[in-house]
């Protein structure tokens, strides 16, 4: 014999054969009806504190809508532009060199050995790459982030109303159905993926919960410094997951700009199936 909570707020009988219960939905079943009671009673607290994980998301931004936001494109291209630059004037320097030492007759390195210490040596184009490494390593990790997104959106779509992508980081959101929950923790575990979870999610009322799947706690907790306080009242997400991590290899710039114009077809299959062959 099971109970359950009906939607009048009481404890009863369930009569249903198992699977067939249509409160299965609002109520998770006992096998007391001490619990039941416990379960209803706060219910009905999470309802007079008006305490629920029914949320809407405010925001529908696109996957791809970071590439503008971020200004992607456009600082590939200057950094870029400002690599030419210096090897242009490096070239200039060589040819300079090349004439002075055929004029007074001595031995003058080839433009291979010439170039090859410029770019060991100078101190300009040594600070160059390594701004530009760290921009590569900042912006394969957001296009990392949003393949692992739209992966998990694909492999839940069925229980997912809802999804926005955040456009100052790789954050995403997803509003999933209360009665997948179960489902939901499931594939989470399954998966190997690192996740909080609302305390009170089985009880709290609502017909929906939102995951937010990130690398960082929400920015209104982290500013608060206060770690007393709880993460729960500083976010609507009922289950707080972490990315999985990525390879820390090095992305080059054709590899970097073809994984841009898979981002930027907004087909979030077609983001899914683009296997990074470089990792």
């Amino acid at each position: 014999m099971t109970y359950h909570v009906g939607p009048n707020g009481k404890p009863s009988i369930c009569k249903a054969k198992q699977g067939n219960c249509p409160y299965e939905s609002i109520s998770p079943h006992f096998d007391t009806v001490e619990k039941a009671q416990l379960y209803s009673d706060n219910l009905n607290s999470f309802i007079s504190k008006n305490i629920t994980t029914e949320t809407e998301l405010s925001k529908h931004c696109k996957i791809d809508e970071i590439i503008e936001s971020q200004d992607m494109e456009v600082r590939l291209k200057n950094i870029k532009k400002k690599e030419e630059n210096i090897l242009k004037q490096a070239e200039e320097q060589y040819i300079k060199l090349k004439k002075v030492m055929e004029r007074t007759g001595k031995e003058c390195p080839s433009k291979e050995s010439f170039m090859g210490k410029f770019q060991e040596n100078d101190p300009f184009y040594r600070a160059l790459k390594q701004k530009q490494k760290k921009l590569y390593k900042e912006f394969n990790k957001i296009i990392e982030y949003r393949t692992q997104a739209a992966k998990f959106y694909l492999q839940n779509e069925k229980n997912i109303s809802d999804k926005s992508f955040s456009r100052a980081s790789a954050s995403s959101y997803f509003i999933f159905e209360k009665s997948s929950l179960k489902d939901t923790i499931e594939y989470l575990d399954r998966n190997g993926y690192e996740y909080k979870i609302r305390p009170d999610i089985q009880e709290a009322p609502g017909e929906n919960f939102l995951v937010r799947i990130s690398d960082h706690n929400p920015r209104a907790y982290i500013i608060t410094k206060d770690k007393t306080e709880t993460v729960w009242d500083y976010t609507d997400a009922s289950i707080l997951v972490t990315f999985q991590k990525i390879g820390n290899r090095s992305v080059t710039t054709n590899q970097l700009n073809k994984k841009l114009k898979i981002l930027q077809t907004k087909d979030i299959w077609q983001i899914t199936k683009f296997v990074v062959q470089y990792f």
